[in-house]
């Protein structure tokens, strides 16, 4: 095993010493560092090794398969328990080169990456960007937006990767304007849609030609933007498959829906999974025999074959027998020039089922009241989609280094404490 010491609070020397007993395969364990207990050894041991042109030699004549396993990685967990992954070694170059293309990616461009080796677009789709385009990659071990400027400037970064949230953190950082940001020409955005507001200000104040990207661990980056796609297209939208990806909207029944019908989102590729580790009954679940993956989340294509994304099934609140899509509801919250960051979930209701909760993140020195809010909406959205509970956070629960709204932990905090009087009331 080839591991660091520790992130944030978590002591991994103390973790495996606790559950090595238990691990009679694992022989060695190597990390940076002197003064290591019985079974871990320093890393440095193997970083001054050279291999003789004859061993390089019988790694060149003996291929890995590219059918074979590359990669295990759990999904993020952000609206279900995590699931392990199993991606061949020819998805992993196959993504590569597809997004590469899509966004101009060569040699002379200067990567950051402030995404978690542990995560499927910090730890393999960026690198694998850098590795195809032989391009210098520079690695944040945890974001931080006022850093992430200071690397943009000093590093020169060309190409800029990220959730929108980050996104959001950079450009409300007080210290913003101070920065040379220059060197910026594309990046994507993946992880959740991007409000048109939010793109038009990373296109304009950070002069970032950024796109927005779909994709999943099971299926990474399946779908782009275009590089000249206007702003209002990569905020309505995920962009197109990547070259020789499919996409394609099904009912419940798995049936296609014609076009600009929602459903959900099945995906065909040589970037899907192989499989879910030891659980075949899952991978039965989610890939039929065509090799259509089911992504669970929902989502329409249109005549040009731009997909936008709806929301997560496990997100859509059912609200007197009414779908409402969050994303919906947030994007029209995004055009409050208070509003920093916010998410929508559905809390339970006696007479509704469900209810529609704002959580609202605002600017710096702004203030607003719940019913100022709702009124907003009222005059935007149709009534069932209107938010009746309004609530001002001074920030959301989020997955660890990849900064995405963990929606399913927002919901538990709030169905524990419906008594708070910063809850905002309208009528439906």
């Amino acid at each position: 095993l080839f591991m660091v010491k520790g992130f944030l609070k978590a002591d991994f020397i103390e973790i495996l010493r606790e559950i090595k007993p238990n691990l009679p395969g694992l022989r060695k364990i190597y990390v940076e560092g002197e003064g290591l207990p019985e079974g871990f050894f320093d890393i440095n041991e193997i970083l001054q090794c050279e291999s003789t042109e004859k061993e390089r030699e019988e790694i060149r004549s003996t291929p890995v398969p590219s059918k074979a396993p590359a990669t295990l990685l759990f999904t993020s967990g952000t609206t279900a328990i995590p699931k392990a992954v199993v991606m061949s070694h020819e998805a992993r170059v196959w993504v590569g080169i597809r997004i590469a293309e899509r966004m101009l990616i060569v040699e002379d461009d200067t990567l950051l990456n402030p995404l978690p080796f542990c995560h499927e677009f910090g730890g393999f789709t960026i690198v694998s960007h850098a590795l195809i385009c032989g391009c210098k990659m520079v690695i944040m071990d945890v974001f931080n937006a006022e850093e992430a400027l200071r690397l943009i400037e000093t590093e020169r970064i060309s190409v800029l990767y990220g959730v929108p949230t980050m996104c959001s953190y950079i450009l409300n950082s007080p210290r913003f304007r101070e920065y040379d940001l220059a060197s910026l020409r594309t990046g994507y955005m993946s992880g959740a849609t991007c409000p048109l507001e939010l793109m038009k200000r990373v296109q304009e104040d950070m002069g970032c030609n950024i796109s927005v990207a779909y994709g999943s661990s099971e299926a990474p980056s399946h779908t782009i933007s275009e590089y000249e796609d206007p702003p209002e297209v990569k905020a309505g939208t995920v962009g197109k498959p990547v070259r020789g990806a499919e996409v394609k909207i099904v009912d419940d029944d798995r049936h296609e829906v014609p076009l600009g019908t929602p459903g959900e989102i099945a995906v065909k590729g040589k970037n899907t999974l192989m499989e879910y580790y030891k659980n075949p009954e899952l991978t039965r679940k989610t890939i039929d025999d065509d090799g259509f993956f089911y992504t669970g989340d929902l989502g329409r294509v249109d005549g040009k074959g731009y997909l936008t994304f709806v929301g997560r099934r496990t997100d859509m609140i059912i609200s007197g027998g009414f779908n409402v899509y969050p994303l919906e509801v947030e994007e029209v919250l995004y055009r409050l020039p208070y509003v920093a960051l916010t998410a929508v979930v559905g809390l339970p209701d006696s007479e509704f089922g469900e209810t529609v909760c704002a959580c609202i993140v605002l600017k710096e020195g702004m203030k607003v009241s719940p019913g100022e809010v709702i009124e907003y909406c009222r005059k935007r959205l149709a009534n069932y989609k209107v938010p009746k509970r309004v609530l001002f956070v001074d920030s959301l629960p989020t997955t660890i280094g990849t900064n995405k709204i963990k929606k399913s932990a927002l919901v538990e905090m709030l169905t524990s404490n419906l008594s708070l009087s910063s809850v905002g009331r309208g009528k439906g």
